[in-house]
């Protein structure tokens, strides 16, 4: 029964999709802008290797992709103090993982000084359904590479335009051996992904896409988001997507090496909460009110968490100026 009324409810987003009616209002009334917390786990020790927060504000239909590196020094008791780690060491400390992800979910938002009203973590394999359930994505890059697709096999990939399966797009996002720059580079790869996945989404957007990433959603998917909140979203916003315009950035800060060798990413403080305020996240408190994000003592990671001449960077829908080295 429970399948039946999905179905039913889908085939009901269908109507209001082809035939445009995207005028319902939020519930709220108020055009207030919805937050989620979006991670990927890798495939090991349940780390949050790929982290991000998406802003969206219905007001003026644009959205904000900040995402934040794994390797950002936060210190919550984890045995690195790293931000990826929260997660997973909730995990080993006996938590299942939905309350794992709420940990983390308030850790981010107490400390980023913003409100989360939901959170989705995906594993590798549900990336590649997700992708795939959309047909693959086509991707821009600005030169070749050859990278490894995780089962022990190359994926060529040119210069240029290149269509990406699920299992293509997870060797893509997680490939960083090649880069001068490290996991920084892999983040703006991420970007090239991200960006192209949501024209995908603009374009591909069907009863059958909704109805299989539905079946799939159980799969490799950890989220405090209800069914039936996702077919509302839907249903209400569906068709406005092709109208949608995204920014991307990182929140803002540099990499370091601490005394005992181990490499950090650490937040420059002023930089991070002009990004959040530009991007129109709403704010609840002051950002970081208790210096998580800074190893006191550190002149290194003081430095870096201090510097108030740092800026924001910030990329529209065609990532123009973006680099990859």
């Amino acid at each position: 029964m429970k399948r039946l009324l999905i179905l039913l409810l889908v085939g009901f987003i269908g109507i209001y999709y082809f035939f445009g009616f995207s005028s319902c209002a939020d519930e709220s009334g108020d055009g207030g802008a919805l937050t989620y917390l979006i991670v990927g786990f890798d495939d090991v020790a349940e780390n949050t290797d790929v982290m991000l927060l998406l802003n969206y504000r219905p007001e003026d239909n644009t959205a904000a992709v900040v995402q934040i590196p794994r390797d950002t020094y936060a210190a919550f008791n984890t045995s690195q103090n790293k931000i990826n780690q929260i997660y997973s060491g909730a995990r080993y400390g006996g938590k299942g993982a939905a309350e794992s992800m709420s940990i983390l979910t308030e850790a981010i938002s107490d400390t980023l000084g913003i409100s989360i009203d939901g959170y989705a973590g995906f594993t590798t394999d549900a990336l590649v359904r997700l992708v795939d359930n959309f047909g693959g994505v086509d991707i821009e890059l600005p030169h070749s590479l050859e990278i490894p697709d995780g089962e022990g096999n190359k994926i060529s990939l040119k210069a240029g335009k290149n269509h990406l399966t699920g299992n293509e797009a997870r060797g893509f996002i997680r490939y960083r051996s090649g880069y001068s720059l490290g996991d920084l580079s892999r983040i703006d790869a991420q970007k090239l992904f991200l960006s192209a996945f949501i024209k995908r989404v603009r374009t591909g957007m069907s009863v059958r896409t909704a109805l299989n990433c539905i079946s799939d959603s159980g799969e490799g998917m950890v989220t405090n988001l209800k069914t039936r909140d996702i077919l509302k979203m839907l249903m209400k916003k569906s068709g406005r997507l092709s109208d949608l315009k995204t920014i991307y950035a990182t929140l803002p800060g540099a990499s370091v090496q601490s005394e005992s060798g181990l490499w950090y990413y650490s937040v420059s403080r002023s930089a991070a909460d002009e990004l959040l305020a530009l991007s129109g996240f709403h704010r609840t408190h002051a950002f970081d009110p208790e210096a998580r994000l800074c190893r006191a003592g550190d002149a290194s990671f003081t430095k870096i968490y201090n510097d108030t001449s740092v800026k924001p960077r910030i990329y529209d829908d065609t990532l123009s100026g973006l680099e990859i080295k």
